[in-house]
């Protein structure tokens, strides 16, 4: 099947749930999004995807972290955004998420110095109640609110389509994958530069090809890495999409194959061909 058509309604809608939680946080606080890619980078690394990772360990590790370094740097107005995120998910009566916050950040906000008094100067009706120790305190006449929106960061439609399409169907270039998206958000916070051909470029070419398969010991690649990758790549060529935006770098797959001669032994027909032009 190939790639373009799946292009359209693409893009997911923010949902507070516990679902939908790693996207909510990546479009609502760009501050999180580096240790978003950088738990799913470590969840690849050590099992091959990522569908272990819950709305738990974003809420410690992304959203938290965040707001704990923006405490330290004396950013109000990003600790105003994260407290009225809590207001928000809160107010979404999704149970599951419910626990999370309660569990994760109310209860845990006193171990961070400053990070108390800010939720108890700017936290919204909801929370104000499910806080503790705030029993005879006056609630906070002002609570916080989101600010000037933010751009969500994502990759446009195109560029998403051809991410997904490769995390499903080349798992090999997953890990590669996040490793160009982590560079990039540590230099800008968002994905909003990635294209079909980065993704291609620079996770399977450079990535998932040029690095991994060569890894190992010069002159001496991995047979069943190599053949896995092979049969990856026969995938690629056989969807008219992702085969037009291979056909730029023939060459360095051909130069990658004559280095090692076991991706011309386990390819395909299709990619066969491919790699004779």
């Amino acid at each position: 099947m190939s790639v373009w058509p799946i292009i359209r309604g693409l893009m997911s809608k923010r949902s507070p749930t516990y679902a939908g939680f790693r996207d909510y946080l990546w479009d609502l606080l760009p501050e999180a999004r580096e240790q978003i890619l950088f738990e799913e980078l470590g969840e690849v690394g050590c099992h091959g995807d990522t569908d272990d990772l819950t709305a738990y360990r974003f809420m410690s590790m992304a959203f938290l972290d965040a707001l704990a370094e923006a405490v330290e740097r004396g950013d109000t107005a990003l600790v105003c955004r994260g407290v009225a995120m809590v207001e928000e998910m809160l107010a979404a009566g999704d149970r599951d998420l419910d626990d999370v916050v309660q569990i994760r950040v109310l209860e845990k906000t006193g171990h961070t110095p400053g990070l108390t008094e800010l939720f108890r100067e700017y936290a919204g009706p909801i929370t104000w109640r499910r806080m503790v120790y705030t029993e005879g305190l006056p609630p906070p006449e002002r609570p916080a609110t989101f600010g000037e929106p933010v751009p969500d960061g994502r990759p446009g439609p195109e560029a998403s389509a051809v991410r997904d399409w490769l995390w499903k169907h080349v798992p090999l270039s997953r890990y590669p994958l996040l490793v160009v998206e982590l560079d990039e958000v540590r230099r800008t916070m968002s994905l909003a530069a990635m294209t079909p051909e980065r993704y291609i470029a620079e996770a399977v070419v450079s990535g998932m090809l040029r690095d991994n398969l060569n890894e190992f010991v010069p002159g001496h690649p991995d047979p069943e890495l190599t053949e896995a990758a092979a049969a990856e790549l026969e995938l690629m060529v056989a969807d008219p999409g992702m085969a037009a935006l291979l056909r730029p770098h023939t060459a360095t797959l051909t130069a990658e194959a004559d280095r090692n001669p076991l991706l011309h032994s386990y390819a395909g027909p299709l990619l066969r061909a491919f790699l004779q032009g």
